[in-house]
């Protein structure tokens, strides 16, 4: 599988989607995004598709964020709901287009729940 950057997006989609049509081939796909820590390769990409403002680019992230999930293995699933993880992958499960979904400005962005996420954690308990 290639290596993500925003450039062979369509070409990781493809593969992912082709690798999912059978058991051994969803098994191996797990096995290799576990392996080669493919979802932290991913989550940077949200950041610079969101800097260029490409819908394209978000909704392939999404689409593959998404058939990961699909591949319903609990140890990935277990890895995407770090803490490392879970503001990334969420942050790019937000640009699906199924419900809707229209390109918000970064001011808007900024003021999204997820990206506040982060410096709540550090409160203090009262």
């Amino acid at each position: 599988m290639p290596a993500p950057t925003l450039g062979n997006l369509d070409e990781v989609e493809l593969t992912i989607r082709q690798a999912s049509l059978t058991a051994s081939g969803r098994d191996a796909l797990g096995k290799y995004i576990l392996n080669d820590e493919y979802i932290a390769k991913l989550i940077p990409l949200l950041e610079d598709a969101e800097d260029l403002e490409s819908i394209n680019h978000l909704h392939r992230l999404c689409n593959i964020m998404k058939m990961i999930i699909l591949l319903n293995d609990t140890v990935l699933v277990e890895k995407i709901v770090t803490d490392e993880m879970i503001l990334g992958v969420v942050g790019i499960l937000e640009c699906t287009h199924d419900d809707g979904w229209i390109w918000r400005s970064a001011e808007f962005a900024s003021f999204c729940f997820f990206r506040h996420a982060r410096t709540r954690a550090n409160a203090p308990c009262r």
